[in-house]
């Protein structure tokens, strides 16, 4: 996929609302509970982005850590790409993706951040 020129301040708005903790999401843990919920309108992801991590086969949810039991059916998960696994799950329930390339903001943030259609629950399985 190739990098785009984002709405720089449709992104910074994002980044700020992530900080303010409200209808955003920056870092990898926030991200991947907000795709857990399903509430990603529009992921921003640095072209660079690599994270390993894994993915349950039986219900999806993806996981920051190594292979282990899901959180929510508690099946082995499988090692995954967490950047393309993530845009794809973003894509399939219905949101947009961005990949940006030399957003400084966005890569002090781990490189990757989310605008969310409701706040996300921190800490509770979807």
């Amino acid at each position: 996929m190739d990098p785009v020129q984002p709405d720089e301040p449709a992104l910074e708005h994002v980044l700020g609302e992530a900080a303010a903790g409200r209808l955003a999401v920056a870092g990898l843990a926030d991200t991947l509970e907000a795709v857990a919920w399903g509430t990603v309108c529009r992921l921003y992801v640095d072209r660079g982005f690599r994270a390993t991590g894994s993915a349950c086969g039986h219900c999806g949810v993806l996981q920051a850590d190594e292979p282990a039991p899901c959180p929510l059916c508690g099946r082995l998960a499988e090692p995954v790409e967490l950047g393309a696994a993530l845009v794809e799950q973003v894509r399939a329930a219905g949101g947009s993706v961005d990949v940006v390339e030399g957003h400084a903001a966005l890569a002090a943030r781990g490189g990757i951040a989310a605008c969310v259609r409701h706040v996300v629950p921190h800490g509770r399985q979807p």
